[in-house]
């Protein structure tokens, strides 16, 4: 994984969200004199910034949210259970 989009143009209250995974990061960037954020996961603060600098040229400041949850289990959905016919 290199760099996921969780929320794109979002308030900065979002990044105060203990249901975040570890790994979240909050961007703020410039489009045309307005400050934007967005809401990303990623395994290195390198990925983010190369991606956010090369889509915009303006790249503001990143810093960690408050996720808590482990980056493996967030948002993780069980196979669906094949029934068996009978």
């Amino acid at each position: 994984m290199l760099v996921k989009m969780i929320h794109e143009d979002c308030s900065q209250d979002l990044s105060q969200n203990k249901d975040l995974p570890l790994n979240s990061y909050i961007v703020a960037y410039m489009v045309e004199d307005q400050m934007k954020y967005d809401i990303v996961q990623s395994d290195s603060q390198v990925h983010i910034f190369d991606l956010y600098y090369d889509k915009y040229k303006n790249v503001r400041g990143m810093k960690w949210t408050s996720g808590k949850v482990s980056p493996r289990v967030w948002n993780y959905q069980p196979p669906e259970s094949k029934k068996r016919k009978r």
